[in-house]
């Protein structure tokens, strides 16, 4: 199984339910996993330029409604999901988007 993570700094702040559209390689049975929390813009951990310090502060920052779309012959493969940030402000939110390809065991109850 292939393991591949994304992480996205959102350079604009969010505030309530904000729907985004990430474009990666995936195809219709990849699962995707996705993660949330804050960041500071202005905070930079020691030996890692690129990357921003994420912590735990008082708001609820989830995903919600994730969905991969791809393998319909166009380009535009990737997954859709639903950023919620439950805070009286608009907060930076960075998500780590995990994609896990490995053949997956379908049924239909």
């Amino acid at each position: 199984m292939a393991i591949q993570t994304f992480r996205v700094y959102y350079s604009q702040p969010m505030q309530g339910r904000v729907r985004k559209n990430f474009q990666i390689p995936v195809n219709t049975t990849s699962v995707a996993i996705i993660t949330a929390a804050e960041y500071s813009p202005e905070l930079v951990p020691p030996h890692h330029p690129n990357e921003r310090v994420r912590h735990l502060g008082d708001a609820n920052v989830w995903v919600s409604n994730v969905g991969v779309h791809g393998d319909d012959g166009t380009p535009n493969n990737g997954v859709e999901f639903i950023i919620n940030v439950d805070f009286p402000r608009p907060l930076f939110v960075v998500v780590d988007i995990s994609v896990l390809d490995s053949e997956v065991a379908i049924t239909h109850f």
